[in-house]
């Protein structure tokens, strides 16, 4: 196979590449563009990396092919010794000569039911799934980590029932990826137990890329999955922010963490407000 034709058949590759590479520094301030480019891993020595990736983009988002080409060539084994590119990358790395730093490529969050007063505060149809994103934000360094307790809102099931958990990889605003589970919850001890009991979940991401949720169900062994969450064809939905059309069914609704933190400080000063009145 000649150097064109492998060209043609690794197009799907390069573009891919490209989107991901453009996602992943786009998000970075411009003061934190990268000023330098290291080549290293196995996928650096596949014909084309830097011609129809990373000086493409590069090109994109500093602005001109000049400073491009003037990021790449600052580590000088780049243009020469491009074959070697594995262990020259592993030496700059080991010698601390090159920083590290892996970050979340994208948002990460949760499907949650709302209480109807938090519901009917954001505008929300009753018996709509709502997606809390982001709990893990796109660009943080990894690891990274959140409690629930730590985000001030209070998660309660019912006690006997089951428990689904779904994790959301926000990566796309009509088809995200969705990662599901159900744990059950112990009953009743008595009639005098109340129904419904709070629980506590952590979300962390390592730097290897695996992502975990760990359960603190009431009365329960503590549950805990992990893995890399890879896409998958099945189990994919479209979220619609809002009212739905008519006719088309509406699943979830988006929402951030400080928007349902801000509606619940609001109802409890009108709370307090409607109490001082009495």
């Amino acid at each position: 196979m000649d150097v064109e034709a492998f060209t043609q058949c690794f197009t799907p590759f390069y573009e891919q590449g490209r989107k991901l590479l453009k996602k992943f520094l786009a998000k970075l301030p411009k003061d934190e563009l990268p000023s330098a480019v290291v080549f290293s891993g196995g996928g650096s020595k596949i014909q084309g990396i830097r011609e129809h990736i990373v000086e493409p983009v590069l090109t994109e988002i500093m602005g001109g092919r000049e400073n491009a080409i003037k990021c790449i060539q600052r580590i000088t084994v780049n243009p020469s010794l491009i074959d070697r590119a594995i262990v020259y990358g592993a030496a700059l790395i080991a010698n601390s000569m090159v920083q590290v730093q892996e970050m979340l490529l994208s948002d990460v969050g949760i499907i949650v039911t709302l209480p109807s007063d938090l519901s009917e505060k954001l505008g929300i149809p009753d018996g709509v799934d709502t997606l809390m994103s982001p709990i893990l934000k796109r660009g943080s360094p990894l690891p990274a980590r959140m409690e629930s307790h730590s985000m001030g809102i209070i998660y309660q099931v019912k006690l006997g029932e089951n428990l689904p958990i779904q994790v959301v990889i926000d990566d796309d605003d009509d088809d995200p990826f969705i990662q599901e589970w159900q744990i059950s919850i112990p009953p009743r001890k008595n009639e005098n137990d109340p129904q419904k009991r709070s629980f506590e979940w952590v979300m962390a991401a390592d730097t290897d890329g695996m992502l975990s949720m760990t359960v603190k169900p009431p009365h329960g062994k503590e549950k805990k999955w992990e893995g890399r969450f890879e896409r998958k064809i099945s189990g994919r939905t479209r979220i619609i922010a809002g009212a739905a059309p008519p006719g088309q069914e509406t699943r979830f609704f988006r929402v951030s963490p400080d928007q349902i933190r801000l509606a619940r400080e609001e109802l409890n000063g009108s709370s307090r407000k409607h109490g001082g009145a009495k």
